[in-house]
């Protein structure tokens, strides 16, 4: 496996609050130059342009997950609607801590 076979299976990522759409097209440029699969960025940022073949990633619930489902799943609809390609959720670990495994799946 060479550093290409690693980076086609990476996101590269930016989801800092105080990113701007200048450091949304770096990401872009090095993402696509590295031959990352996908940029994953915050769903205020889309819809991106981005060069043929490095899709687009969206987070999600983030950064706790501590939101209801129907809320993931509105932010996982417009995102795509927005154009994202795929979909990065961040889960509930309080579901996790507290052993809620099927209210996780459910939330999944």
């Amino acid at each position: 496996m060479n550093k290409r076979d690693v980076a086609a299976m990476i996101d590269h990522t930016i989801l800092k609050p105080e990113a701007t759409t200048a450091d949304v097209a770096r990401i872009v440029e090095e993402g696509a130059a590295a031959g990352t699969f996908s940029v994953c960025v915050s769903p205020s940022m889309l819809p991106l342009d981005v060069p043929e073949g490095l899709k687009v990633a969206c987070v999600v619930g983030f950064p706790s997950g501590a939101v209801k489902p129907q809320v993931k799943a509105f932010e996982a609809a417009q995102a795509v609607a927005d154009g994202a390609d795929e979909i990065d959720m961040v889960i509930n670990i309080e579901l996790v801590k507290d052993a809620r495994l099927h209210e996780l799946e459910e939330e999944i």
